[in-house]
C-alpha cells in the first residue's frame, strides 16, 4: 500500500499556493489582514460566525480591534483562558488561529520557570474544557505556530512542557506546535518572525500533555528534539497526516499514526510502547543518524512494548540497521507488513528476530487494513472505535459493513510463577487477546515449545486459553524455556519459564577444607568426594580479632532497624563474598588484615544440587606485617560485599547513598532528589549500551563508594579507575548538572580531599566537562576551569595523582573521537593540573549524583577496577 484512501501520504511536505484566510499569495512576506463579516469573518469563501462556542485568535490585531469585537483575541493565553472555555460545560468550543507565531511567553526570557504546585511538570499554559477543537486558518501547518523557548536547565527547572490540556475530547488541525529551545524557528510566511534556538544543547523541551479520553491531530507539525511529547496522555489518540521531528523519548507510545512522516534525530523515538502499543500505517521514517554516531541502529523504542508497522517506509543512510528495540524481552511481539528501507523490503531486527511477527497472508492484518472499493483502507474504526463508536475518520460504518471490527491486535501471557522445580511444582500460563482499545476478546489459543525445549517440560493445554507447565529436567543446570502461544488469526505471544532440575543432594567434602597462605593471598583448598558437576559453592571471607571465633559472622538485623545500622559484631568484618556463582577460593590480603585472623565460610553446592551446611575454616596465626600490601590497593569489585552499610571502618569499603551538601533540593539539575535507601546503592553485574562486560554500577541516585585506609598517608597518592559509561553519545548522565566525582586523599568521614569531577553541562548533550575539585567538610569548589571532552565513553581510564603539592588528573578512552566532535572543539583526552595542599588522608571517594535511568542502568557508569598506590 502506498496510499491510504482515508489519509494522505506525507512523502512530500504540503505547501499551499494560496492562503485560505485572505486569498492572497501565502509565501510572501506580507501584513495579514482579516476580512470581517457581520458577527464573524470570511474563511475559504465561507462566513464563520463567532459566538460563545466559536472564537478567533489573531496575533496581528491591535488591542482596539479585539476590544471592538466579542470572542476575538490577539493573545494566546487570553484566548484559551476566556469565558468561552470556562463556561462551555459539555459543549464543544472551536478556536480558530490566524497565521502567526504565538509564543508561550517572551522567547528572550531568562528567568527560571518552576512547576506549579499539584503538577508533575512545569507547564507554560493550562487549558481546560470538555470538548475543544483548535483549527489553524491555513492549509499549510507551518503558517500557524504555537511556540515555546524553554527546556530543562535552560530557563526552566525540570522538563519544560508548553501546554497542559485537561480536555476529554481534543481535536487539533492545520498548525505547528514547536519548542524551539534546541531548534531554530524558521517561519517562511514572514521571515521577520524567525527566531534562533536558545541553545545548541539537545535538552528536554516538550510540547503538550493531555488528561482526557480522545485526541485527533490532523495536518499538524510537532517540532522539538528530546522528549517531544506531541500531546501525549489521551486514552485514545489518532495522528493523521502529521509531521514529527525528535530525538529520543519523544513519541506517543499508545496511539495510531496514519499517513504521517517522521524525522528521527535519535535512535529511540519512543520511550516505551504502553498498553496495546503504537500503530503506524502508511508512514515514512527519515533516519537522520549519521556515520560515526554512537550507534548506527534506528530503533523505535527504548524500553520495548508492542508496535505495529503497516505499509511503512524508512529512508536512511545505507549502513543504518533497523530494529524494534535494542534489548527485546522474550515476551515482546511486534507486527509488520510491507515495510521497506530505501526501497527494499526489510524485516525489523533481521530475518530471525523472535520478536517480529509478519502479517502477510494472516487474518490479523485485517485489524489494521480492510478493502474498500478495491483499495486498502486503514481500519481506524476497529482500532479506536471502542465501546462508544468513536469515528474520527468516518470509516467505522464501512468496517462494520465489511465485518472487520472486533478484531484483536494483542495477545498476552500471564503466569502464576516464573519458575518451576522439576518433580515438585508447576506453572499455569493464561493467554488473553485484546482489542486495541484494550477490551478482552475470546480467541482460541494454541501453546507450544520448541523441539529443543521439549525434553525439559511437560505441557498440558486447557480449554480456557491456559496451559500447565511441569518441569522434567535431569540436567545439572537450570534452563530457560520459552513457551509460545498463537491464535488462528496470527497473533503471537511468548513467556519464559525457568526450569530447575531434579535436585540432587549437596556435595560432601572428601576431607575438611583447609587454608593455605601464599604471597599476599590466602587460598581455601577443598575437594568433593564426587566432582562430576560444576562447583558453585558460596564462600565468604572474614577478618577476625582472634582465632577462637565461634563462627557467628552476621546477626540478624532487628526488625524495623534503620538501614544504616549493622548488627555485625565489631570483632568480625565481612571482607569478600562469592558473586555470580563463582566460588571465591582466593582472598587478597591488605593492610587492614595485619594482626588479624582470616576466616572462610563455605557452603558447598554444585549445579543442580541442594546447598550443604556451612563449614568454617580460620587461620591459626595472625597475618604478619610482611604478608600484606601496605602501599597498594586493588579491586575489580568481583568479591566486594555490596550491601548498604554507612559505617566507616578502617580497611573497608563503605557503600551507601547520600546527597552532597551543596546540592539544593529541587534544583534545575537534579529536580526532586530521589534516593532508594531500602535497596543496595550499588550493583555488580551486566548492563548494556556502552558498559561492556561485568562491573559495579549505581542502583540509586547519590550512590557513594568510600574506602577508609588503616593508617594515615601523609605522602603522595595515585588512583587509576577503569570505567564504562552506559551513555554512548558522551554526555555521561541523564540530565545537565549531574556529575560523578573520583576522589583521593580523602578523610572519608569529614569529606575533605581532592577529586576529578565529570559533569554533564547544559552547554553540550554529546560531551562532558571535567575539572579538579577540592572538598572541605562536605562542600566542594572548582580548582580548575571546566574542560569539555568527548572521552567519557567505553574503556575510559581516569587517573588522579597528588605528588607533593601538584594535583594532576587525566582521562582518556580507547574509542576514536568522531570527526563531528573534533569539529566542535571537544578534547579527545583531558589533562588537568592544580596546586594543592598535602594532607594526612588516604581515603577514596566515588560519588555519582545522577539517577540510574531507564531500566535502572542506562544513565550509570560501570566501574571495572580501582588501583591505588601510596607513597612512603
Amino acid at each position: 500500500m502506498r496510499k491510504c484512501i482515508v489519509g494522505r501520504s506525507r512523502n512530500v511536505r504540503i505547501s499551499c499556493k494560496t492562503d485560505a484566510y485572505t486569498g492572497k499569495a501565502c509565501r510572501k512576506n506580507m501584513e495579514w489582514k482579516i476580512r470581517w463579516a457581520e458577527n464573524g469573518f470570511v474563511y475559504n469563501s465561507e462566513t464563520i460566525i463567532l459566538s460563545e462556542r466559536v472564537i478567533l485568535l489573531d496575533g496581528s490585531l491591535t488591542e482596539e480591534e479585539t476590544a471592538a469585537r466579542p470572542h476575538v483575541y490577539n493573545d494566546i493565553h487570553k484566548a484559551f483562558s476566556g469565558s468561552e472555555l470556562s463556561q462551555s460545560g459539555t459543549e464543544q468550543v472551536t478556536v480558530y488561529l490566524a497565521p502567526n507565531v504565538y509564543w508561550m511567553d517572551d522567547p528572550k526570557a531568562m528567568d527560571t520557570m518552576q512547576k506549579r504546585e499539584g503538577y508533575s511538570l512545569p507547564f507554560g499554559m493550562y487549558i481546560t474544557g470538555n470538548k475543544l477543537n483548535i483549527i489553524g486558518l491555513s492549509e499549510n501547518p507551518e503558517d500557524v505556530v504555537i511556540a515555546g523557548n524553554r527546556g530543562q536547565s535552560h530557563a526552566c527547572n525540570g522538563n519544560y512542557t508548553m501546554i497542559h490540556f485537561r480536555v476529554e475530547e481534543l481535536s487539533i488541525s492545520n498548525l505547528t506546535i514547536g519548542n524551539y529551545c534546541s531548534v531554530d524557528l524558521v517561519y517562511p510566511l514572514n521571515p521577520a518572525l524567525n527566531y534562533p534556538k536558545r541553545t545548541e544543547t539537545i535538552t528536554q523541551a516538550q510540547l503538550a500533555m493531555q488528561q482526557g479520553e480522545k485526541l485527533h491531530a490532523q495536518n499538524c507539525r510537532f517540532v522539538s528534539r528530546l522528549n517531544l511529547l506531541p500531546v501525549c496522555g489521551a486514552r485514545r489518540a489518532l495522528y493523521q497526516n502529521c509531521h514529527f521531528e525528535s530525538t529520543d523519548d519523544a513519541l506517543n507510545g499508545n496511539a495510531v499514526y496514519i499517513g504521517c512522516d517522521f524525522d528521527f534525530y535519535g535512535n529511540r523515538p519512543v520511550f516505551q510502547a504502553t498498553g496495546t502499543g503504537a500503530v503506524f500505517i502508511d508512514c515514512l521514517f527519515r533516519s537522520k543518524i549519521k556515520s560515526g554516531d554512537g550507534e548506527s541502529h534506528q530503533y523505535l523504542t527504548k524500553e520495548g512494548g508492542p508496535v505495529s508497522l503497516i505499509s511503512c517506509r524508512y529512508e536512511s543512510n545505507e549502513n543504518v540497521k533497523t530494529g524494534w528495540t535494542k534489548y527485546p524481552e522474550i515476551s515482546l511481539k511486534c507486527y509488520q507488513y510491507d515495510v521497506s528501507q530505501n526501497g527494499r523490503q526489510i524485516v525489523l531486527g533481521g530475518e530471525n528476530s523472535a520478536e517480529t511477527v509478519q502479517l502477510q497472508g494472516k487474518k490479523a492484518l485485517e485489524a489494521y487494513l480492510f478493502e474498500q472499493n478495491g483499495q486498502p483502507c486503514a481500519n481506524v474504526g476497529n482500532l479506536l472505535g471502542g465501546s462508544d463508536g468513536w469515528d474520527p475518520m468516518k470509516v467505522l460504518k464501512q468496517a462494520e459493513g465489511a465485518g472487520k471490527t472486533g478484531i484483536p491486535t494483542l495477545l498476552l501471557l500471564s503466569a502464576d510463577s516464573d519458575s518451576v522445580v522439576s518433580g515438585e511444582s508447576s506453572v499455569t500460563l493464561t493467554a488473553r487477546a485484546y482489542l486495541f482499545s484494550y477490551e478482552i476478546c475470546n480467541e482460541k489459543v494454541y501453546f507450544s515449545v520448541s523441539p529443543e525445549d521439549k525434553p525439559y517440560v511437560k505441557l498440558t493445554q486447557n480449554a480456557d486459553a491456559s496451559c500447565v507447565i511441569e518441569g522434567c529436567s535431569h540436567e545439572p543446570e537450570e534452563r530457560e524455556v520459552v513457551i509460545c502461544a498463537c491464535t488462528e488469526s496470527g497473533l503471537e505471544a511468548a513467556a519464559a519459564v525457568t526450569v530447575e532440575p531434579y535436585l540432587i543432594q549437596a556435595p560432601v567434602f572428601a576431607e575438611k577444607p583447609r587454608m593455605v597462605k601464599t604471597e599476599k593471598t590466602v587460598q581455601l583448598e577443598y575437594k568433593f568426594s564426587s566432582q562430576e558437576r560444576v562447583d558453585i559453592s558460596e564462600i565468604s571471607w572474614y577478618r577476625c580479632d582472634g582465632a577462637d571465633e565461634d563462627g557467628t559472622c552476621r546477626a540478624d538485623r532487628e526488625e524495623g532497624a534503620a538501614w544504616e545500622e549493622t548488627m555485625v559484631p565489631e570483632g568480625i568484618v565481612l571482607c569478600a563474598v562469592t558473586k555470580l556463582n563463582r566460588p571465591l577460593k582466593t582472598y587478597r590480603l591488605n593492610a587492614a588484615d595485619q594482626g588479624k585472623y582470616i576466616k572462610a565460610v563455605i557452603r558447598p553446592r554444585v549445579k543442580g544440587s541442594l546447598s550443604g551446611e556451612a563449614v568454617s575454616v580460620i587461620m591459626e596465626e595472625p597475618v604478619g606485617k610482611n604478608e600484606v600490601e601496605k602501599n597498594y590497593l586493588f579491586t575489580d569489585f568481583s568479591d566486594l560485599p555490596d550491601e548498604n552499610d554507612a559505617r566507616l571502618r578502617k580497611g573497608c569499603w563503605t557503600l551507601d547513598c547520600a546527597k552532597p551538601e551543596d546540592i539544593k533540593a529541587d534544583s534545575a539539575s537534579f529536580g526532586s532528589w530521589t534516593m532508594e535507601r531500602k535497596d543496595s546503592a550499588w550493583k555488580y553485574g551486566r548492563t548494556g549500551n556502552g558498559s561492556i562486560g561485568i562491573g559495579l554500577y549505581q542502583n540509586t541516585q547519590g550512590a557513594r563508594l568510600r574506602y577508609t585506609p588503616v593508617a594515615e598517608h601523609v605522602g603522595d597518592m595515585s588512583m587509576t579507575v577503569k570505567a564504562d559509561p552506559a551513555k554512548t553519545a558522551g554526555q555521561g548522565f541523564g540530565s545537565a548538572g549531574q556529575y560523578m566525582d573520583f576522589g583521593i586523599k580523602f578523610d572519608t568521614g569529614k569529606l575533605t580531599g581532592y577529586c576529578l569531577r565529570v559533569l554533564r553541562s547544559k552547554e553540550a548533550s554529546d560531551a562532558v566537562s571535567m575539572a579538579l575539585v577540592e572538598y572541605r567538610d562536605g562542600r566542594s569548589r572548582l580548582l580548575t576551569e571546566l574542560q569539555r571532552t568527548s572521552c567519557f565513553l567505553t574503556d575510559c581510564t581516569i587517573k588522579i595523582t597528588l605528588e607533593g603539592n601538584k594535583l594532576r588528573a587525566s582521562a582518556v578512552t580507547a574509542v576514536l573521537q568522531p570527526e563531528a566532535k573534533a569539529e566542535k572543539g571537544y578534547l579527545p583526552k583531558v589533562e588537568l593540573e592544580a596546586e594543592a595542599e598535602g594532607n594526612p588522608y588516604g581515603g577514596i571517594l566515588i560519588w555519582h549524583t545522577g539517577t540510574p535511568g531507564t531500566g535502572g542502568w542506562q544513565n550509570t557508569t560501570m566501574l571495572h577496577s580501582i588501583e591505588v598506590t601510596y607513597g612512603d
